[in-house]
């Protein structure tokens, strides 16, 4: 299921879901903070076990092997932004260091590496947010970076509903 960005009802949620370029900058703007990262846990993988929606956003064929990192970034009093799973394909020594830096969101990482990017939305919707007891509903987007005019990087994030609320316009 797909939730179009105008359904949102909040603006601030809209705003976030229809931007294309760097998130970690919105987010440090439309937040008033910095923001951090906890990686949870990052490996290697081959694609063959990506679902197919995410082989082919990423031009993927099943041997090719991608790094998959699952964080959440966090305000500087460490509340929850958001959770994020990303994959990322190549093996430029670039993306490569890219990836194993734990501690600078990816966002800000590419851009401190004046790395030319590109991002497409693939889907906005709404998915439960995992933290804070019982499940709520929570804005998501899935959107892929492009980088030197090829697909590199697939993130599908969840925002909190605290700071950025998932409920939808009636009718």
């Amino acid at each position: 299921m797909s939730v179009p960005i105008e359904a949102f009802a909040d603006p601030c949620t809209r705003m976030l879901l229809s931007n294309n370029g760097s998130t970690s900058r919105l987010l440090e703007a439309s937040l008033c903070t910095t923001i951090s990262v906890q990686v949870h846990c990052q490996f290697p993988r081959l694609a063959a076990w990506l679902p197919a929606s995410v082989r082919e956003a990423l031009g993927l064929a099943g041997q090719h092997y991608v790094t998959v990192r699952d964080s959440t970034l966090f305000t500087h009093d460490r509340r929850p932004i958001s959770r994020n799973q990303v994959v990322i394909s190549g093996s430029s020594d670039l993306l490569a260091s890219l990836a194993t830096g734990h501690d600078v969101p990816l966002g800000l990482a590419l851009i401190g590496a004046e790395l030319e990017q590109h991002r497409t939305i693939l889907a906005t919707d709404q998915h439960p947010w995992p933290y804070g007891g019982s499940p709520r509903p929570a804005a998501s987007k899935t959107y892929i970076i492009i980088t030197n005019g090829r697909p590199r990087l697939h993130l599908h994030e969840i925002y909190s509903p605290d700071l950025f609320p998932a409920h939808l316009r009636d009718g």
